[in-house]
């Protein structure tokens, strides 16, 4: 589980580890969210990718998006296509802000910088996600949950 804070009106996940004791977190020790896959998350995201291929949206402002199809505009901001494989998906590097497959059984959406994915899938990789120890997870429902203001980042 990851460590956290509270900043404002969000919860914030730390990255680093937490401090000894007696000693305060605070907010100028917040590392921003970066987007780079820790050891568990990109080990999950594998082995729920699988053998599936997936479509990836990058976004074009990082230097690393390489342009494999047609750019696509998503809330004004331009994206790159790529096709995606579980071996895609490597530590400290950057998760595609969106993925699908084309069976719509996974998809992933996120903006910038994540902290978080927001996935939908299929029910045996939601019981798989809900499941691992290694990731932090939460069910939502559209029509009855309400995301908290820090969802959007």
């Amino acid at each position: 589980m990851l460590p956290r804070f509270r900043y404002g009106d969000r919860i914030v996940h730390l990255t680093s580890p937490l401090p000894s004791q007696g000693e305060a977190r605070l907010a100028r020790d917040f590392v921003p969210p970066t987007g780079e896959l820790d050891p568990d998350t990109a080990s999950v995201l594998r082995e729920v990718i699988s053998d599936s291929e997936l479509v990836a949206l990058r976004w074009r402002g990082y230097a690393d998006a390489e342009t494999q199809g047609p750019t696509i505009d998503v809330y004004g901001d331009e994206y790159a296509s790529s096709a995606l494989t579980r071996t895609d998906l490597r530590v400290d590097e950057r998760v595609p802000e969106y993925a699908w497959d084309r069976s719509a059984s996974l998809a992933w959406g996120t903006r910038l910088y994540p902290d978080s994915l927001i996935i939908a899938c299929d029910r045996e990789r939601f019981r798989y996600l809900h499941s691992d120890p290694r990731v932090d997870t939460i069910s939502v429902r559209r029509d009855s949950d309400v995301l908290p203001p820090s969802a959007g980042d």
